[in-house]
């Protein structure tokens, strides 16, 4: 044992006890001496069996007991008085003689252990004295006094003793185990053995300065508690960790027990490192983890059995695998109870067969939580000689999934075998529907599909649903299937329905439920690879609240593959649908290989190209060249293929017969998989006409269909391009004429439309050969041309210009050998002196065109700013004509007809005067043409007919004029924007006037600009009884072809006639003719303008039935008409 340097008990020994004795023995003595008479000092010296002597400070020996006697073998009387020189030799006498000096030196007792030979007998012994000064009671020095012990016998004990020490420290120190002892009070490792520092990798001095504290894991605090239990109980054993001296710790089993030395308690501590121990123990419970979890992932237990104990051990997976709580006692019965009641005497079989000897191989299924599941069981059995079972030992995995896979997988083969056989789409689901039930044969699988638009349910798949079930369920409709099944539709989910029996939307279905036994369902959605509902998987079960996890995970792993099934099967009738499609297309479609080698056609191609497709297969579309196509486009056209994958455009093609034709194709490229082109297709039809058309329609876009000539778009974009080059030059000027073709309404009506369109044409040829080359003529419509005089033109080069287009235009035209004449009017405005753009130019040339139409026709004009003036005129005039009808300041005079033979008045003709309370009265050749231009005449003439017949009806009753007529005048708009009829028949009704009292007067201008329908409305107004006449007859062009066709009751003669029929023959022999013409046609002639009595002498003698004019009245207001009448 070693010691350490920390506080420790005085060592007790056989020495340090006999010295303290001899200490107390010379006190005692010196006691003896001073206090006792010399005979009972003598008797108790005598008594004590050490020497015991007394010298004087010479030597000289005063005194000695029994036993110093004995030892050196003379009497006291031959002792006392002689000095150590007379018993020893001189080397000892001077020995002992030197210790008596030095003890009388030091003032007090020196004890000595020495081993001494004595001269005289030889003897040789190890003595202990101990030699003391003695003083009497002044402190004079006596002598010494001595005490001595022949030591021999113990000291061979005590050598003895150390030699058994040092044995034991060997033992100690060889020990494994670590020895300490522990002070309790600070920690401190007194005593310890090699094993101690040794095993915590110390060396002898480091661990001597450590204290328990310092080695154990555990807090200070929490070592003294646990002191305090070992010092309360005398003994402890416990484990802990203590630290090694590279800082990790090791376990090590302690044993304490508790010894006192020299009063005081001590912990004697051994303890023995168990830190393999523990690793081993470690390893040996993660080794056992693992296989744990090792069984657990393969779903593989264990099991093993004591036929002689009846022991059972199952693995944790085992219990797993059986859903049975872990550690709960088991036994075969119990394995029998979990096994799937149709497997039950398979296993009990296989059992039987494995006692007789038979390998025990064997596959089943188990049911768990109300699942099916199926395990692999294997087992060896060993047996005694009688064939009782002895023990046993195997494994059970869980081989649902695996099993289930490999149902699954035959599944999906038959499955894609019978989609490979080109089987209808229900047969195939069918295959895969069965294939699901035969996996768990609690399953009654269904597969509904949706309908295009989601209108409904089609059955696709039912292999073990009653038909009649099946059917009803899929004729339900949307709006009225289950609410499972709305759900996987339109929410794409999954529902489950644990008791179907129980649901109120299979109200409809009940009885056919029940009739099945089913009890729950539940149904997924079917999804394309979009993600799109293509139908619905439902699953029947004849129980309620199944745990349906395993069977929708099986549902889900198929999934995919009904997707296929239904996706794969449309496509192929798509392809089937593809390919009658591409055989029946009109579309010219043509493959080739990723080298451009035809490889197929359709019948289209044959009928496009007049190639065969036995004729171009194996060659390049090259055998289609026309030679119209330009290398560069043919390097784009297969560039774009191969870098974009599609190219589309016009190709010019040659048939077989050497023909060209310009057809549309759309190219595409094909590839695969890898991005590799496989294949090129072709799509091409014939567009030469629709090219021709559209080029055609193209040109039309811009230029007149009648005459080739720029349209009012072209123009306009002309004039603009010209606008944009004057603005950028100095002084630049052009002109745009504005021509009008001066009554061509009324050739065309008279010739037919026909010869109107080549009159057209014609009229637009004179202007092109009449203008310069730099020039646009353009056509705006009806008979309406704009010419567009460029480069800097002058106003008397524009005068030349227009001069020459008024004569080419008035040399007759050629009709189909009939000779027209015509001629135009031209309006002309100046850039920039007119406008800046278009429209002023336009509008400006518009104005002077009609300012020359106003000047009598086949002239020009000039833009001035009196035309604009004079439509600002117009204008004003119309919005005073809007305020006059909302203020009703239109009025009716009435200018009496009188026969002419009678003098009677057979009638009046309403005449409106408009009365303007700011200027007075307008008069009507100021806003009758206004009224006319802007539309407003229609209002103004309805308002005309409804007051003229109501002031006839209160004549009549006033008056009672039965035959009396109100002429009434109609303008050509009422024909043609107004409903004239409904004017007509609503002014007779409301007025409650006879219709024959009403007479229209129109003018030969409406009969020829809109003689059809004219006609139509006139054949309307006549069977109403309403009579009409002709105003202004023989002003017209050609009137005479029109009498014939008109249904017509008078003749006005226009007043230009009447004016000098008594002076100017020509006058009168038209006067005379047109009363001719019409006696002749049956015909009443009335005359206007009538002021003079020479004029009314001659339309009496001429024939003329009636007159009206200044010469009998003027128009007058009704009230003053009404006077007029009453005198009648």
């Amino acid at each position: 044992m070693t010691s350490s340097n920390k506080r420790k008990p005085k060592p007790l020994t056989a020495d340090t006890q006999a010295s303290s004795r001899s200490e107390d023995l010379i006190r005692s003595l010196e006691h003896l001496v001073f206090n006792s008479t010399e005979g009972v000092l003598q008797d108790l010296l005598d008594a004590i069996p050490d020497l015991v002597w007394l010298k004087d400070n010479d030597g000289v020996y005063l005194f000695c007991n029994a036993a110093f006697e004995r030892f050196f073998g003379a009497s006291r009387q031959q002792i006392l008085g002689k000095t150590d020189y007379d018993f020893v030799d001189s080397e000892l006498a001077d020995f002992f003689r030197k210790h008596d000096l030095s003890s009388v030196a030091n003032g007090k007792a020196s004890i000595n252990e020495e081993w001494l030979t004595f001269a005289s007998n030889g003897y040789i012994g190890l003595f202990e004295t101990i030699k003391s000064p003695l003083r009497d009671a002044e402190g004079q020095r006596l002598g010494v006094l001595g005490v001595a012990r022949d030591i021999s016998k113990l000291n061979t004990v005590r050598e003895s003793l150390r030699e058994r020490q040092s044995m034991l420290e060997t033992i100690v120190n060889l020990a494994g185990n670590a020895i300490v002892l522990v002070d309790p009070e600070t920690g401190g490792m007194l005593e310890f053995n090699e094993a101690a520092y040794r095993n915590l990798g110390y060396s002898r001095d480091e661990f001597s300065e450590l204290t328990i504290f310092d080695l154990d894991e555990l807090t200070e605090i929490q070592v003294r508690k646990k002191f305090d239990r070992i010092l309360e109980a005398g003994k402890l054993s416990f484990e802990t960790r203590h630290r090694h001296r590279d800082g990790h710790y090791r376990n090590v089993v302690v044993s304490t027990s508790v010894i006192e030395l020299q009063g005081r308690a001590y912990i004697e501590s051994s303890w023995t490192d168990i830190s393999e121990i523990r690793q081993a123990e470690q390893a040996l419970r993660i080794r056992e983890c693992e296989l744990a979890r090792a069984q657990q992932v393969a779903r593989i237990g264990s099991w093993s059995l004591n036929a002689e104990t009846g022991e059972l051990r199952w693995s944790d997976e085992t219990y797993r695998i059986f859903g049975i709580p872990v550690g709960q006692p088991i036994d075969y019965a119990g394995f029998i109870a979990r096994v799937h009641p149709e497997d039950v005497a398979e296993v009990r079989d296989a059992w039987s067969n494995a006692m007789q000897g038979a390998p025990y191989d064997i596959r089943h299924r188990i049911i768990v939580d109300g699942e099916t599941r199926w395990v692999h069981e294997q087992a060896e059995l060993e047996t005694e000689h009688e064939g009782q079972l002895f023990k046993g030992v195997g494994t059970v995995q869980d081989i649902t999934e695996s099993w289930r896979d490999h149902l699954l997988q035959e599944t999906s083969n038959a499955t894609l075998h019978s989609l490979a056989q080109g089987n209808s789409l229900s047969a195939v689901l069918t295959t895969l529907a069965t294939g699901l039930e035969s996996i768990n044969p609690e399953m009654f699988a269904s597969i509904f599909l949706l309908e295009p638009g989601g209108a409904g349910l089609t059955l696709g798949a039912a292999p073990r649903l009653n038909p009649g079930f099946a059917q009803a369920l899929a004729s339900l409709g949307m709006e009225r299937v289950p609410a499972m099944f709305k759900a996987a539709i339109n929410n794409v989910q999954t529902s489950v329905l644990d008791d179907i029996t129980q649901a109120q939307d299979w109200v409809e279905l009940l009885g056919l439920v029940k009739a099945a036994g089913f009890r729950s369902c539940w149904c997924r959605p079917v999804l394309s690879k979009e993600g799109q509902v293509l139908g619905v998987f439902a699953v029947f079960y004849q129980r309620p609240g199944l745990s349906l996890t395993a069977d929708q995970v099986l549902v889900e792993s198929l999934a995919g593959l009904t997707t296929q099934v239904i996706e794969q099967t449309r496509v192929q009738d798509a392809l089937h649908l593809s390919s009658r499609v591409i055989e029946y297309s009109h579309s010219a479609i043509t493959v080739t290989d990723a080298q451009g080698y035809i490889i197929a056609t359709n019948p289209a191609f044959t009928q496009l190209s007049g190639y065969t497709q036995d004729e171009v297969i194996g060659r390049k579309p090259d055998v289609l060249r026309s030679g119209l196509q330009s290398e560069t486009l043919n390097d784009s056209f297969w560039k774009a293929l191969e870098e974009d994958g599609y190219w589309r455009g016009e190709i010019w093609s040659r048939r077989k017969d050497g023909s060209r034709y310009l057809q549309w194709l759309t190219a595409s490229a094909v590839r695969d998989s890898k991005g590799a082109i496989t294949h090129f297709i072709g799509i091409s039809d014939d567009i030469t006409e629709n090219k021709e058309a559209m080029e055609r329609i193209d040109f039309l876009a811009y230029h007149d269909p009648l005459t080739e000539l720029p349209n009012r778009q072209l123009a306009r974009d002309r004039m603009e391009q010209e606008l944009t080059r004057a603005k950028r030059e100095v002084d630049a000027r052009f002109a745009l004429l504005f021509v009008d073709l001066d009554q061509f309404k009324s050739i065309n009506d008279a010739l037919g439309h026909t010869q109107g369109d080549d009159l057209i044409r014609a009229a637009a040829e004179r202007l092109v050969e009449t203008v310069r080359e730099t020039d646009t003529v353009s056509r705006q419509g009806g008979d309406e041309f704009l010419i567009m005089l460029t480069g800097d033109i002058e106003m008397h080069a524009v005068s030349s210009i227009c001069t020459k287009v008024l004569s080419a235009m008035a040399r007759p035209f050629d009709l189909a050998g009939q000779r027209v004449s015509i001629s135009a009017s031209i309006g002309v405005a100046m850039y920039p002196d007119d406008g800046t753009c278009f429209d002023s130019l336009m509008k400006k040339a518009d104005m002077a065109m009609y300012s020359a139409k106003e000047a009598g026709r086949n002239a020009y004009r000039f833009f001035t700013n009196k035309m604009n003036v004079d439509v600002m005129d117009r204008i004003m005039v119309r919005n005073s004509l809007l305020r006059a009808l909302e203020r009703r300041e239109f009025v009716l005079h009435y200018q009496p007809q009188l026969d002419i033979k009678s003098g009677h008045i057979v009638g009046v003709e309403a005449l409106i005067r408009w009365e303007n309370p700011d200027i007075g009265i307008v008069p009507p050749d100021r806003f009758i043409p206004v009224a006319e231009s802007s539309g407003l005449i229609v209002e103004i003439g309805r308002r005309v007919l409804q007051e003229a017949c109501r002031q006839l009806k209160a004549w009549q009753e006033e008056f009672g004029l039965a035959d009396f007529v109100m002429a009434v005048n109609i303008s050509a708009l009422q024909f043609t924007r107004g409903d004239l009829y409904e004017a007509v028949s609503s002014a007779i009704r409301e007025s409650g006037i006879d219709a024959s009292n009403l007479e229209l007067e129109l003018t030969e201008s409406i009969l020829l600009k809109e003689a059809d329908q004219a006609l139509e409305v006139m054949s309307r107004l006549r069977k109403l009884g309403v009579k009409m006449s002709i105003d202004d007859f023989g002003t017209g062009y050609s009137s005479m072809a029109y009498l014939k066709r008109l249904s017509v009751d008078k003749l006005k003669i226009d007043r230009s006639f009447v004016k000098d029929i008594d002076v100017d023959s020509e006058d009168a022999a038209i006067a005379h003719a047109v009363i001719s013409l019409g006696h002749i046609l049956g015909l009443t002639i009335i005359a206007e303008g009538v002021e003079n009595e020479a004029q009314l002498a001659f339309l009496h003698a001429h024939g003329c039935d009636q007159y009206q004019g200044y010469y009998y009245s003027r128009p007058l207001p009704a009230a003053e008409c009404g006077r007029l009448l009453s005198k009648n």
